[in-house]
């Protein structure tokens, strides 16, 4: 999304990708992370939960952190995003 000329029409594509996601979540079978920010007033934390909810054929794991803002790896919390992220990493690293 680079190209920022075509904002208007964002939204409607943004609209029609998730209905597209939200079909094949339960067919997701590899490890996913989630990570939100209670404090985000750009995406719900319902949209997490519904993510996790809908993702039954995978291992999931939610996180869930109170200070930061949308961008989670640039906020106050970004210390422990890190350490979270690079933990799951390690945890299905098969190498």
């Amino acid at each position: 999304y680079g190209d920022h000329r075509d904002l208007h029409s964002f939204p409607n594509r943004r609209s029609s990708d998730l209905r597209y996601i939200r079909k094949d979540l339960s067919k997701i079978e590899v490890p996913v992370l989630l990570l939100h920010s209670r404090a985000d007033i750009t995406a719900s934390m319902d949209n997490a939960h519904y993510v996790f909810s809908k993702l039954m054929n995978a291992d999931t794991t939610l996180i869930e952190y109170d200070r930061a803002s949308h961008v989670l790896p640039d906020g106050p919390d970004k210390e422990l995003v890190w350490r979270d992220t690079l933990d799951f990493i390690n945890k299905w690293n098969t190498s």
